[in-house]
């Protein structure tokens, strides 16, 4: 798909190449031939440039994310390559923003649910069945930052639950249902 919007992109320069140009000594071939390798090089250019600000922006951050590392690792590779890789420049670009807007998103949420458990654990009676079992949550999903995104996922969903053995609010019962407003 990246490479038909890439036709297209250089379509459209090319012709405006020949309609800019079509009154001068050089012939229509030549014109589009030096438009479009033009347009290829800015667009090998900005490519590049997007892949170095993620990897300067991203550098260090990897915090034993053996996923994100892999991602940022694969950047380093397709940005180091010519104008004959900027079909893959413009793909990984792509995925990678999508597999890191999932990967922040899940770790705001777990970052969320650490907080709710500070929380729920300072509530909770000291080594009681509830304490334990909020404090067991804490500790899987701070393990879990270092997981891949799907794995992330897993963790959260799993150690979300409310304590089994707590007399707390039950989440499934709504105590307005009978009111009447």
């Amino acid at each position: 798909m990246i490479w038909l919007w890439s036709l297209l992109i250089l379509g459209t320069f090319s012709s405006r190449g020949l309609a800019d140009n079509g009154s001068s000594n050089t012939t229509p071939s030549t014109n589009v031939k030096t438009t479009t390798q033009d347009l290829i090089t800015k667009l090998d250019a900005d490519a590049t440039n997007k892949l170095r600000n993620i990897l300067n922006s991203c550098e260090g951050k990897s915090d034993g994310n053996i996923e994100f590392s892999r991602w940022i690792a694969k950047i380093r590779e397709i940005s180091q390559g010519g104008k004959e890789r900027l079909n893959d420049k413009i793909a990984i670009r792509i995925l990678f923003e999508s597999y890191n807007n999932q990967r922040l998103d899940l770790e705001q949420k777990i970052h969320d649910r650490l907080d709710d458990l500070d929380f729920l654990i300072a509530d909770q009676e000291r080594d009681s069945s509830c304490s334990k079992f909020y404090q067991q949550q804490k500790f899987r999903l701070e393990k879990a930052l270092k997981l891949d995104n799907s794995k992330k996922e897993a963790k959260l969903k799993e150690n979300s639950i409310t304590c089994p053995d707590s007399d707390d609010y039950d989440e499934d019962c709504d105590i307005f249902e009978d009111f009447e407003w």
